[in-house]
């Protein structure tokens, strides 16, 4: 198994981005990369809650909420994907810091495929292509916490920075 997982501290309150995290079918409203959400149970939040996040690329990935902390964070089991794993969960947990200040820890757990090979080839590969997406993911969490914006197919915070550079200038 390998683990890999990255925090980030957000200037937003651990109750802003619980609310943004636990709206669990709209992910796509802060994940730069899901186009859209397909709910496949009939609970929206909690424990047996599933979703289907549909990638700009047209990949896809189901999520089922096996673990659910109200107010400090949820632990999904991952299943119909494309990727190169046996299995997978992936973890994301909030604690305040302060007013207005929150840390964020999402994390991911996997066995690859292909044994050894499979193991190098998430440790070179996958490893640093995760921390990249979950870099973006929580600067989108963080940003459209803190402004309500959706983030979208292409969003960087670097765009982001840019436009409030331009509206404030």
């Amino acid at each position: 198994m390998i683990k890999v997982g990255l925090t980030k501290s957000l200037d937003v309150s651990a109750t802003q981005a619980w609310e943004v995290i636990a709206d669990f079918k709209n992910i796509q409203r802060f994940h730069p990369l899901v186009d859209h959400v397909d709910m496949l149970s009939d609970n929206e939040r909690g424990v047996g809650a599933i979703r289907v996040c549909n990638f700009y690329d047209d990949t896809s990935v189901a999520e089922e909420i096996t673990q659910w902390k109200e107010g400090q964070g949820y632990t999904v089991e991952l299943s119909d994907f494309s990727m190169p794993v046996k299995s997978a969960t992936a973890t994301l947990t909030i604690e305040g810091t302060g007013a207005g200040k929150s840390d964020v820890t999402f994390a991911m757990e996997f066995t690859p495929k292909f044994g050894p090979l499979g193991w190098v080839m998430g440790q070179v590969m996958m490893r640093p292509m995760m921390i990249r997406v979950f870099k973006q993911v929580l600067a989108g969490l963080e940003h459209h916490a803190a402004t309500g914006e959706l983030v979208g197919e292409g969003w960087t915070p670097t765009k982001a920075r840019a436009k409030a550079a331009a509206i404030a200038g």
